[in-house]
Formats: C-alpha cells, structure tokens, sequence
C-alpha cells in the first residue's frame, strides 16, 4: 500500500438537508433584490407623480412649505402652501426697485393663518393692463395693487427670475412664491423697432416684485448699494451695485477692470495696467 492509498479521502458531501438550505437562501436573496428594486422604482413613480399632481409634501408642520401648481395661463401662477402654528405669519407683495439680494418695498401684506392655503398670483405685466397684480388665498381675492401705465411706459424686453437672498441669520427662512424683475425696452434708432438687449447681471436694480410669506414682525433694512465683499455670495466686481466696479486680475498682464453692468454691457469701460 503506498503513502497515497494511506490518506484519508476528503471529499465535499452534500445531504438533501444542506441543498435544500442553500436553494431556500438563493430563492430568498433573489426575491429580497427584487422587491428592493420593485419598491425603489414604485419610491420614485410616487415622488415623480406627487410633483405632477401638485399635492404638498409637508416633513415637519412647524415649517413653511410649497408645492408649485400646473399653470392654467399664462398671467396666472397658484401654490398649495403650509404654515406653521408657532408664530404669526403674513402673506407680502413687494413691487418696485429690485435686485438679486435687494428686496422691493412692500406694497401690501395680509395675515395668512396656519395650515394648508392655495396661494394664486395674478400678473397684468403690462403698460396695457397697468401692470396689475392681485393675489388670491383660497379663491378669494386679498391683495390688488396696480402701478399704473407709466411705470414702464415702453414695456419690458426680457422678465428672468430671481431667487430669495441669501440670509444666515433668518430663523425660519421666509417662503418666496414668485419673483420676477424686467428690462425695460431701450429703443437706439428712430423707427427701427429694434432694442437694445444686451448683457447685465441680477445684481443691477431693476423694476420688479416679489412675492412671500414672511414673519408679521420681521422688517429688512435697505439694501446696501456697495458689493462684493465677504458676504456676498457671488463675486460680481467690487464697487457699486448701480455704477462702477473693479475686478483686479491676478495673472499677467497685472490690470484692474472697471465695469458698468447698468449699461447692460459687460465690457470693461476702462482698464488700468
């Protein structure tokens, strides 16, 4: 007998029992990556289909939350909005002289109280309808404030929207609903029917509204005409928002650009090297 024959045999046994386990445990993952897949896909069809039916998803009832509506028109915007019971808040309208991180004077504010709303703006945005804008909470009109032909006497080439400022030290955030600001028409040229659009930034005032749910008792200070420096959330030059700004480069050729976005230009007026 050689020292091969000797050894002990070791071979893999399998009984019906240990099978039977194994196939079980298989069957099982298999089913449990399915349902898994099955139930993130049915997550994201509901997410996608609560968005489509504007129903508002509210996390915590002491915060303020929307969920924007399908337009019906063009001139008409709705939203299902929730307010917190804790403190008192109030439905604002600011129509005027607007910027990115500038805020209008308010116009006319409502108490709104706490609990689901359908807020709805109106927007005659135009010399023709004076612009005109009413807000309605719940179908029933509470805000309507018209600035009249002259406010834009030429209309508005362009309208883009804007979003709430930046703020750290606002606790609760307000809700903005809608805001827009416009660049009047510039007509360069008798009878051409042409304008002028040419390239500005958010920053540059311009006539517009916002529209919010705020606090009763939170007032805002005016916005500052100086920027770009360390709270600014965007670096857009240093100087003033309405005039001249500066931005020093810091590769060769060693020059500091001035700008004036208010022109609607974003060329340098002037260069020092």
């Amino acid at each position: 007998m050689t020292e091969a024959d000797s050894r002990p045999s070791v071979r893999p046994r399998f009984s019906l029992s240990s099978l039977l386990t194994l196939t079980t445990l298989i069957a099982i993952g298999t089913a449990v990556g399915l349902a898994y897949r099955k139930n993130r896909s049915m997550v994201q069809q509901r997410d996608t289909l609560l968005s489509l039916s504007s129903r508002l998803q509210v996390d915590s009832t002491d915060e303020l939350a929307l969920a924007e509506m399908p337009k019906v028109a063009n001139d008409f915007q709705s939203w299902n909005v929730h307010v917190p019971t804790e403190q008192d808040h109030e439905l604002r309208l600011g129509i005027g002289e607007v910027s990115e991180n500038g805020i209008p004077p308010v116009v006319s504010s409502v108490p709104i109280s706490a609990g689901p709303h359908r807020v709805t703006l109106y927007t005659g945005a135009s010399p023709s309808e004076g612009f005109r804008y009413a807000v309605y909470v719940d179908g029933k009109q509470v805000i309507e404030e018209s600035m009249g032909s002259n406010w834009m006497p030429s209309g508005w080439s362009s309208a883009s929207s804007m979003s709430w400022p930046r703020e750290p030290n606002l606790d609760p955030i307000p809700l903005q609903l809608s805001a827009q600001r416009y660049e009047p028409k510039r007509d360069f040229g008798k009878g051409s029917g042409h304008y002028f659009n040419g390239r500005s930034d958010n920053y540059v005032t311009k006539l517009g509204y916002r529209l919010w749910i705020d606090l009763s008792d939170r007032s805002y200070r005016p916005t500052s005409p100086f920027m770009g420096f360390a709270d600014d959330t965007e670096y857009r030059g240093i100087g003033l928002r309405d005039g001249l700004r500066y931005r020093p480069s810091s590769q060769p050729p060693y020059e500091w650009k001035f700008t004036r976005p208010e022109l609607n230009t974003e060329d340098p007026v002037l260069r020092i090297s």
